[in-house]
């Protein structure tokens, strides 16, 4: 059994100015043009069947996150992010 997906990078990293915050900035990519077909194979069979080719029409994409938070003295952290 087995599913081949696309390649993937992931980048980011964080800054901690002081021991309240941190700032974190990330950048992630996913080949989706590499492949154009999804084939999931199984041992056992799912709904009659043991695999499934499903047909792709993808391009590649890129995301972009922010995130930050902040750390109050009694242990609760608070957080926000953005992902485009």
């Amino acid at each position: 059994s087995g599913i081949n997906l696309p390649g993937q990078l992931f980048l980011g990293i964080a800054y901690k100015p002081s021991r309240s915050w941190v700032f974190e900035i990330a950048t992630r990519f996913e080949q989706y043009s590499s492949y154009e077909k999804l084939e999931v194979t199984t041992r056992l069979p799912v709904a009659g069947q043991t695999s499934r080719t499903i047909n792709k029409d993808w391009h590649d994409v890129w995301a972009y996150m922010f995130g930050v938070s902040y750390q109050i003295d009694e242990g609760y952290r608070f957080s926000a992010g953005y992902l485009y």
